[in-house]
């Protein structure tokens, strides 16, 4: 199923406001591609089920008595999928939630069983479910909401952490009457809101494993879980599977679970310069085609040194179809970025019935870079999202309120009151704060399109490998003890990164590299990332960060769309100040949703 609305009864609203709901989000899903599957109608709420775009499957099971299971999203239960899989789930479903240690996937559930209405999604939150302040209007698109609001507030705490960073966080969005539910527990719709108990911070079907005393021994169990679980994958998908293979890690342990799996996929791809030598791109189309050269496989390669460029009397339309796809607020460069590309997404979505993408595998690495021992939060939060130059903020920024607010967020997604965290804590920063908001939004804008997965980021997996000691994931160690186990021939294949995984070595320069990163004093940490590092490309540029705007970012493509003299984002920020394009691209697609543009 691509998408979902449902609306609760109010005795309050005439039929004809809910007419009006439902004509102004049936517009959104409509502008998205996606037809109606199922209404569903009680006296309680209003349920609208939506297919995905290019991949018409049934994810909505009515029984005779009118009870009822759908799923959003990509779900996988007891190693089934599509009716089959929610036929058994709904004869397992209690509140106990204990039917939650046959799920894999990223998804929304919706269950009407004996009279009361339950929703949930998956424990790590990477499929997003969004609600108005009332709970009485929630969707998997936060665009469908935004359309019957009769009001938007901007909410800027969560602006700025958009326009910084990519996502807003928290559970909040910039829009102060949309905000996601609550991802780590099964809460109750009707007949009356009732929040059930939340699953624990471990969950008790993530299985905790003995960590050994190698990389190579630690890394046995999850590999064998990582096979089994792409097994699934080729009994439900067959070899119609797409995913990227890049010059890193992420994506060659995902082709070697495929083989291990018997998966010869349908589609592998690649974009970026096919002459890049810095950075983490590194040489990664020479790699990548060798790889697929060797393996028998085809590997599409997409210049974007060479893109079309986009006619001027085209633009508007370009951005709208973006607007729709992405949601309103797209992906971490939001709309207006050419690393969106809709067409490009919507291609790869035709050629497989599975996209795989391989977030999450920063759980298997020192991801943060940095030494092993706890940290204040906020010494945490300067060594990693301290990275944006004043001088793009009107006075209306408060620093030091912008910094508590997001502090707070990391707290309480920890679930701790103590602002000293231990290694544990600051890795599970990664999969229950970062990659939930950030990956979760590119998770969810591709589900609109085919089934899409994020199996590192599975709940199953991240959880168990935020256990392994940090000293085993330095200079990857650990991953590259799970590349060798699950496959050996692919370790024999260079890294973008000079890691040498077949003989877990590393080039002077990457230990070099990694030591300076990993003990430099947070102070020049943060002021590194301010002025001379280059997000995209993840690598110190000694020029300087800066970056001349593409064209598509020129005063004449904007005015195609935006009335720039009046636009709303500059009460907070000095549009004519920002020369990265992501945040440039970010700020003006959320002026775009904030007053409704489009």
């Amino acid at each position: 199923m691509g998408a979902f609305i449902l609306i609760r009864n109010n005795k309050d609203w005439a039929p004809a406001y809910y007419e009006s709901l439902y004509n102004a989000s049936q517009q959104v899903f409509r502008k998205k591609g996606l037809s109606l599957n199922q209404s569903i109608t009680t006296p309680d709420f209003i349920l609208y089920t939506y297919y995905k775009s290019k991949l018409k499957i049934e994810n909505t099971l009515i029984m005779e008595d009118g009870q009822f299971i759908a799923a959003t999203g990509t779900l996988i239960y007891n190693r089934k999928t599509g009716q089959k899989a929610l036929r058994e789930l709904f004869q397992d479903f209690s509140i106990r939630g204990d039917f939650m240690v046959k799920t894999l996937g990223q998804f929304a559930l919706i269950v009407f069983k004996q009279g009361k209405l339950y929703i949930c999604n998956d424990y790590t939150g990477l499929y997003h479910i969004f609600t108005n302040e009332q709970k009485n209007i929630i969707s998997s698109s936060f665009l469908a909401i935004l359309k019957t609001l009769n009001r938007i507030t901007v909410s800027p705490q969560e602006l700025y952490e958009y326009v910084i960073g990519g996502s807003a966080f928290g559970g909040k969005t910039p829009v102060k009457e949309i905000e996601l539910l609550d991802h780590k527990g099964l809460i109750q719709l009707s007949p009356e809101i009732k929040k059930m108990p939340s699953l624990p911070a471990a969950p008790p079907f993530v299985k905790r494993f003995e960590v050994a005393t190698s990389p190579e021994k630690t890394s046995r169990t999850i590999a064998e879980d990582l096979i089994e679980y792409f097994r699934i994958l080729k009994a439900n998908y067959g070899d119609s599977v797409c995913s990227a293979l890049t010059g890193g890690i992420h994506t060659r342990l995902m082709l070697g679970l495929m083989k291990k799996a018997e998966i010869k996929p349908a589609y592998l791809y690649q974009f970026g310069n096919p002459h890049n030598l810095t950075g983490r791109d590194a040489n990664a189309y020479p790699i990548a085609k060798s790889i697929a050269e060797a393996e028998g496989l085809k590997l599409d390669f997409i210049d974007t040194t060479q893109a079309n460029k986009i006619a001027l009397d085209s633009y508007r339309e370009y951005v709208e179809h973006s607007y729709y796809l992405g949601d309103g607020l797209g992906h971490e460069v939001g709309i207006f970025h050419s690393s969106f590309n809709p067409g490009l997404r919507c291609d790869r979505a035709e050629k497989a019935h599975l996209i795989l993408n391989g977030a999450g595998g920063e759980a298997f690495r020192n991801y943060w870079v940095l030494p092993d021992h706890p940290f204040h939060i906020d010494s945490f939060i300067k060594s990693r999202y301290d990275n944006m130059d004043s001088s793009i903020f009107t006075s209306h920024f408060d620093r030091n309120s912008y910094f508590s607010g997001f502090k707070e967020k990391i707290l309480k997604s920890l679930g701790t009151e103590s602002e000293y965290l231990n290694r544990r804590q600051i890795e599970l920063v990664q999969p229950d704060f970062e990659n939930r908001y950030w990956m979760g939004n590119n998770n969810s804008i591709n589900n609109q399109l085919s089934c899409y997965l994020t199996p590192f980021g599975d709940t199953q997996i991240v959880y168990r490998a935020c256990d392994v000691p940090l000293k085993m994931k330095d200079w990857s160690q650990w991953e590259s003890a799970l590349m060798r186990a699950i496959d050996p021939d692919l370790a024999k294949y260079p890294t973008a990164q000079g890691i040498d995984l077949k003989n877990n070595r590393f080039k002077f320069k990457v230990r070099i590299n990694q030591a300076a990163r990993q003990h430099i004093p947070i102070w020049l940490k943060a002021y590194l990332r301010k002025h001379y590092y280059s997000g995209a490309e993840e690598h110190l540029k000694w020029s300087g960060n800066r970056m001349p705007l593409p064209y598509y970012l020129t005063r004449e493509y904007l005015e195609t769309i935006l009335p720039l003299k009046e636009l709303s984002v500059t009460e907070y920020f000095r549009i004519d100040s920002i020369d990265n394009p992501a945040v440039l691209s970010r700020a003006l697609t959320a002026d775009l949703v904030i007053n409704n543009r489009l």
